[in-house]
């Protein structure tokens, strides 16, 4: 991190106070990632930081191509002969995470701080005039599901005109211009970042599940927002410009068509529970008794009737007594163990009515 920025970050913490995190919490931004460029840059001396790449030719050994690059704990820089390429996060630059999406007055202060640390390392752009070439959007949706209940929703929607792939703790579809995203933010914040999401004082038991929205070229941020320039995204007037764009393409591309398929939604907490209490009362073969009360035995039961009726099949079919007695009472224990997890867990819903949930949560 440059001196520069470090100084005013602190400076900046400074000025907010103590409760910086409840100050973050109250801004209602959309912005994600930024990628910046520019024709125009302007090196006074070297470049404090600022790394070299030559690339030569295998045949003639001449330089092909000479490619700078910077890398900072909050912005990465390219330097070539196409230009300056500025990657950064302005919640992060900001605040030190990004859980909580940017706004118009977080953009411009990310901006002014890697514009000044670039200066004072010898290297001028004119900041506010760099060309936006990648702009994600993002909405957090705060749920007492786990994320991963709504993945077969996800893998039921196909994105019009996109392609889906699995995405780490999540699921993502999209094609060269556009991309959408949908994964476990605490997860991703846990694992990958290695940040303790503890300090974001959200209510016990809440998870987020988060929409982002990835314009990945310069001609795809002006044709679906109509913004250019970094500076065109300072206002107010822009973020809320940006909900509309989201809406829209959401809208468009993922939640085109309700899928009214009534399938039954698998409830992850109710299998680890489950899945728990067999393996700590049987030990060994619990994988398979956690098989059969999973789908196998009530299916047996509603085929058979009743588990007398398997005895008279198991007698008729040649097991002796005593194996039919110790197979038949270890059923029936597993059939009291799955209807006494049941009643805990009568909140079943369909693909349908979790479409609905997943639309209030992240488009509505």
């Amino acid at each position: 991190m440059g001196t520069l920025l470090f100084i005013r970050q602190h400076q900046l913490f400074w000025k907010i106070g103590k409760q910086t995190k409840m100050v973050v919490r109250e801004v209602k931004g959309l912005i994600d990632t930024l990628i910046l460029t520019s024709k125009e840059f302007e090196i006074k001396n070297k470049v404090v930081g600022l790394k070299t790449k030559t690339i030569f030719n295998n045949d003639t050994g001449e330089v092909e191509a000479e490619n700078s690059f910077l890398r900072t704990d909050n912005y990465t820089l390219d330097l070539n002969l196409n230009g300056a390429r500025v990657v950064m996060n302005p919640s992060k630059i900001v605040n030190g995470h990004n859980f909580y999406p940017a706004d118009h007055t977080v953009i411009k202060t990310a901006c002014d701080l890697v514009s000044e640390d670039l200066q004072t390392r010898g290297l001028i752009i004119p900041f506010d005039e760099m060309r936006i070439s990648r702009l994600d959007v993002v909405r957090n949706g705060f749920t007492k599901r786990n994320p991963r209940e709504f993945n077969q929703l996800l893998e039921f929607m196909n994105a019009k005109r996109m392609e889906a792939r699995k995405y780490p703790n999540g699921y993502l579809v999209g094609n060269k211009q556009r991309a959408v995203c949908f994964y476990d933010k605490l997860t991703e914040l846990k694992d990958i970042h290695h940040f303790d999401t503890g300090a974001l004082r959200l209510d016990n038991g809440v998870n987020v599940i988060r929409a982002e929205l990835r314009f990945l070229k310069t001609n795809a941020v002006a044709k679906n927002t109509g913004f250019n320039r970094v500076s065109e995204l300072y206002n107010a007037d822009s973020i809320e410009h940006l909900k509309d764009c989201y809406k829209a393409v959401l809208k468009d591309t993922v939640f085109r068509d309700k899928n009214q398929h009534q399938q039954v939604q698998f409830n992850f907490e109710k299998e680890v529970e489950l899945m728990a209490y067999i393996r700590e009362k049987y030990k060994r073969n619990a994988i398979d008794k956690y098989l059969l009360c999973s789908g196998g035995l009530p299916q047996l039961i509603e085929k058979i009737g009743t588990i007398e009726n398997l005895k008279y099949i198991m007698d008729k079919a040649g097991y002796e007594r005593s194996h039919i007695y110790r197979i038949t009472t270890e059923l029936q224990d597993l059939l009291k163990l799955v209807a006494s997890i049941d009643t805990k867990y009568t909140d079943k819903h369909t693909i349908a009515q979790l479409y609905e949930e997943l639309y209030n949560m992240l488009v509505a």
